[in-house]
C-alpha cells in the first residue's frame, strides 16, 4: 500500500503541474486536484496574495485517497498521510499558484482557443473520437463544475506547462555519469544465501507463568487495541418511507396532461439541405428537385458532397433551433420525397428535402401509466426523504434526544460492539460489518461522544442517523484472553534470539576462511542457495525483491553479513562470492535507455528547483504551526488501527 501511494507521488512536480492533471482527475472521476484557492478555512500559507487553506487542502486530499483507492481500496486518509502524501498535495498547492502568478505577471498567457483545442482532445468528452458538447456538459455536470471553473483551472495548468517544459527539457546528462552507472546495472553478482531457522531452536518446554507475564508486560505494546466506540445507527432508506411515496389517479392523471409533448405522437423528418447565397440559385435547386431530378446531384452540381448536405434525421423543434422557425415549418411542412421553397434566414437562403417520415403514435394514459408511475414515485421519494432529514436534523437542533427522533419518524436503532476505526470488533469474531455501512463508522469517529446525532450520506440514496454510544480507550488485550497468543511469541522470540547467536557464529566462521556450505553442514543447518543475477534485473522486480537477494547488491565482494528474516522465522547469512563488472559491449543500447532515464530525472530536479524559486520571488509565507495541527490531525484518523 505505501508503495502504491509513493509511487504515485513520485515525480510530483512533473506529474502535478507540467501535465494538464486537471482533464485527469475529471477523467477519473475526481474532479480538479488544485481545487479553488477561494476556500474557507484556517491559512496554511500565503502565495502572493492568495491563501491556501485547510479547507482547500483536505477537499484535494481527499480526492487524492479516493484516486489512490481506485488501485488500493485499502488505501485510507492517515496512510496516505503518513507516507507523505500531505506533504506533497501542500506543495503542489503552493507551488501552482506561485508559477500561476509568476506566469501572468512575467507576459505568459493562454488563448480561449488553446483552451478549446485541450477541452476537445479529453476522450471524456468525445464521441466516435470527436467533441460531443453533450458528453462535456454531463461530465461537467457529473463534478459539479460549471464552464467557467474548468477553463480557469485549465488556463492555469496551460501557463504552468508553458513555465516548466521548457526547464525540464533542457536538462542533457553527459557520457562521463551515464555510463559508469549503465556500466554498474549490467554488473553480475554470484552469492550464497544461507537461512538459520528460528524454528531449529525453539524450546520443546513451554515457559513458565512468570516468564510469559513479565514477556507480557515488556511487549504489552504489541498487544494493543485501537480506541473503540459503541456505534448506534438507525437507516433512512426508501423503505422506511412506505407507500405513502406511491402516486394517486389524480397525479398520474395531472402528469400525463401536463406532458402531451412527450406521451402525444410525434414526427421526425430524414433532410438534405442546400444553403445558397442568393435566391435565384435557391429557386434553380428546388425547380430541378420538383422535376424529378436527384437531390444529391443537384447538390454536387452546385459543389456540395454528400456530406454538407445530410442534415439527418430531425424533429421540428431540432431543427428550428439549428436554423430558424420558418425553415422548420417549410421542412415540415413538405411532403415525403418532396423539396421546399427556398427559406431565408442569417444563414442564406435554404432548400430541404425530405428524404423520409417517421410518425410515431401518441401513448394514451393507460399505456403510459406504468413509466409516469416509476417518475412520480422516484420524485416523491426524493421529496420525502429529504422532508424526513429535514425533520429529523429539526429534531436535533431543537434539543430532542436520539430516541425521541427515531419515535417521533417511525426510525429504528441499531447498536454495535465496541468498533475500531476499520469496522472491526476485537472482542465478537463473528461480528462482520457491512461495507456499505463503513462510512457509519467513520462519522462515528469523528463526533465527540456528547455531540449531536448527525445524519450521513451512505450512497445510493440511502442514509444514517449517527450516536456515539460508550467509548473504549486503546489498551492492551487482557493477558488471560490471550496468553496462548503470548506464550507462543514468547518461544519464537527465544528461539530468534538463539538463531541470531549462531548466525552470528556462521559469519564469524566464514570470515575465518571457512566456506558457508560447510559451516552450515557442521551445524546440521539447510545447505545455502547460489544465486547469480544482474543488478538491473534485480532491479526490475521493484518491491517484489527478496531482501536477502538486495542486501547482495550492497555489499562488497567476499563480505558476509546476517539479515532477519520476516516475523522472527530466522536469520539470513548472505555472502557474495563474486561479482563481475556490467560490459556495455553486451548492451549498446544501455547507454541512451540510461541517459534518458538521466535527463528525466534532472529535468524533473530543474523543475522542482525553479518552482520552489518562483515561490521564493512571488512571497511564500508558511503557517507552520496550523500545517503541523492539520497534518497530525489528518495523520491520526486511523492511527493504531489493526
Amino acid at each position: 500500500m505505501i508503495g502504491l501511494i509513493r509511487r504515485a507521488m513520485s515525480s510530483w512536480i512533473v506529474l502535478g503541474l507540467l501535465g494538464l492533471v486537471l482533464i485527469a482527475f475529471i477523467v477519473t472521476g475526481v474532479g480538479d486536484p488544485f481545487g479553488s484557492m477561494g476556500g474557507g478555512g484556517s491559512r496554511l500559507a500565503k502565495v502572493g496574495g492568495a491563501a491556501i487553506t485547510d479547507a482547500q487542502v483536505r477537499q484535494q486530499l481527499d480526492r487524492a485517497v479516493r484516486a489512490a483507492r481506485q488501485q488500493d481500496p485499502q488505501v485510507d486518509t492517515a496512510t496516505y498521510v503518513r507516507a507523505g502524501g500531505f506533504d506533497q498535495i501542500l506543495s503542489q498547492s503552493i507551488v501552482a499558484e506561485a508559477i500561476s502568478q509568476w506566469a501572468e505577471k512575467h507576459g505568459f498567457g493562454v488563448s480561449r482557443r488553446q483552451v478549446d483545442a485541450e477541452i476537445a482532445s479529453i476522450p471524456a468528452f468525445q464521441i466516435g473520437g470527436r467533441f460531443d458538447q453533450a458528453s462535456y456538459e454531463a461530465a461537467l455536470a457529473q463534478q459539479n463544475l460549471s464552464d467557467r471553473e474548468l477553463r480557469k483551472g485549465l488556463t492555469g495548468d496551460l501557463l504552468r506547462r508553458q513555465v516548466l517544459m521548457p526547464v525540464s527539457l533542457a536538462a542533457s546528462v553527459p557520457d562521463g555519469l551515464v555510463k559508469p552507472y549503465a556500466e554498474l546495472l549490467l554488473e553480475e553478482r554470484t552469492g550464497s544465501i544461507g537461512i538459520i531457522p528460528s524454528e531449529a531452536f525453539a524450546e520443546k518446554t513451554p515457559p513458565s507463568d512468570a516468564d510469559v507475564q513479565a514477556f507480557y508486560a515488556k511487549n504489552s505494546r504489541r498487544y494493543m487495541v485501537p480506541e473503540r466506540r459503541v456505534v448506534r445507527y438507525a437507516p433512512i432508506t426508501y423503505d422506511t418511507l412506505g407507500a405513502a411515496v406511491a402516486p394517486t389517479d389524480a397525479e398520474i392523471q395531472r402528469f400525463y396532461a401536463a406532458n402531451k409533448a412527450v406521451y402525444g405522437p410525434s414526427e421526425t423528418r430524414t433532410l438534405a439541405q442546400i444553403i445558397l447565397p442568393d435566391e435565384a440559385a435557391a429557386a434553380d435547386v428546388t425547380e430541378r428537385a420538383r422535376k424529378g431530378e436527384n437531390f444529391a446531384k443537384i447538390a454536387a452540381d452546385k459543389g456540395f458532397t454528400a456530406a454538407d448536405i445530410a442534415i439527418g434525421e430531425q424533429t421540428k423543434d431540432a431543427l428550428a433551433s439549428a436554423t430558424t422557425p420558418e425553415v422548420a415549418a417549410a421542412a415540415f411542412a413538405a411532403p415525403a420525397n418532396g423539396t421546399t421553397d427556398p427559406v431565408r434566414s442569417d444563414f442564406g437562403w435554404h432548400v430541404l428535402h425530405v428524404e423520409n417520415i417517421a410518425a410515431t403514435p401518441g401513448q394514451s394514459l393507460e399505456q403510459a401509466r406504468p413509466e409516469i408511475v416509476e417518475k412520480l414515485t422516484a420524485q416523491k421519494r426524493e421529496d420525502a426523504m429529504a422532508e424526513l432529514i429535514a425533520r429529523v436534523e429539526d429534531g436535533f437542533a431543537k434539543g430532542d434526544s436520539m430516541a425521541e427522533v427515531l419515535k417521533a419518524n417511525n426510525l429504528s436503532e441499531t447498536v454495535t460492539p465496541p468498533l475500531t476505526t476499520g469496522g472491526q470488533a476485537p472482542d465478537h469474531a463473528d461480528f462482520q460489518l457491512p461495507p456499505a455501512l463503513q462510512p457509519v463508522v467513520k462519522a462515528a469517529f469523528t463526533l465527540a461522544p456528547d455531540d449531536d446525532p448527525v445524519v450521513e450520506d451512505l450512497g445510493q440514496h440511502n442514509y444514517a442517523i449517527v450516536a456515539v454510544g460508550e467509548v473504549v480507550e486503546a489498551a492492551p488485550r487482557p493477558l488471560n484472553q490471550i496468553r496462548e497468543q503470548v506464550a507462543a511469541d514468547l518461544v519464537r522470540s527465544r528461539a530468534f534470539d538463539k538463531a541470531k547467536e549462531q548466525a552470528e557464529m556462521v559469519v564469524a566462521k566464514v570470515k575465518a576462511g571457512l566456506p558457508l556450505r560447510q559451516v552450515l553442514a557442521d551445524a546440521k543447518l539447510p545447505a545455502p542457495q547460489t544465486v547469480t543475477n544482474r543488478r538491473i534485473d534485480v532491479a526490475s522486480q521493484g518491491e517484489r525483491i527478496p531482501p536477502p537477494l538486495a542486501m547482495m547488491f550492497t555489499m562488497p565482494a567476499d563480505a558476509v553479513r546476517t539479515l532477519a528474516a520476516p516475523g522472527e522465522q530466522g536469520w539470513f547469512v548472505v555472502k557474495v562470492d563474486e561479482v563481475k563488472k556490467g560490459d556495455l559491449s553486451t548492451a549498446p543500447a544501455m547507454v541512451e535507455s540510461t541517459r534518458a532515464q538521466f535527463n528525466q530525472f534532472a529535468g524533473e530536479e530543474y523543475a522542482a528547483q525553479f518552482a520552489r524559486a518562483v515561490a521564493a520571488e512571488v512571497g511564500l509565507e508558511r503557517n507552520d504551526k496550523a500545517i503541523e495541527q492539520l497534518r497530525q490531525e489528518l495523520a491520526g484518523g486511523a492511527a493504531g488501527e489493526q
